[in-house]
């Protein structure tokens, strides 16, 4: 059951591309499910999922913000209009993902994965 619903957040996630339209958010969604597969002792799963939670927040790709796209043409003016920081960032986006990172390293609830080859190297990538 977890499994499917994973599988249809991800499709709700990929259908309205939050990876490129709202990394933030993304991020805390493979965050949520590998803690949630780890809790289910589904350790290749959760590992999975870090390493893409890994290459994201490492990636200088996208910027972490809310942004609009071809599709969402509006968004942008809105962000802007409506909101108090408009896209902006509260912190500086480097403090923000040596956050992410540390959402990784010291999360209790990857303590089964400590000594897990592949979570080593997650951990040492997302050391900043």
């Amino acid at each position: 059951m977890y499994e499917e619903t994973c599988r249809r957040m991800m499709c709700i996630a990929e259908v309205f591309d939050l990876k490129n339209l709202h990394p933030g958010l993304f991020l805390s969604l493979e965050l949520s499910a590998a803690q949630g597969f780890c809790a289910l002792n589904e350790k290749a799963r959760a590992l999975e999922l870090l390493e893409d939670y890994t290459e994201l927040v490492l990636s200088d790709k996208n910027p972490l913000t809310l942004h609009g796209d071809s599709y969402f043409t509006l968004l942008d003016e809105w962000l802007e209009r409506c909101l108090p920081l408009g896209s902006s960032l509260p912190r500086s986006e480097a403090v923000i993902r040596k956050s992410m990172g540390e959402a990784v390293v010291n999360n209790a609830a990857f303590e089964s994965l400590k000594e897990e080859p592949r979570f080593e190297r997650i951990a040492h990538r997302l050391k900043f």
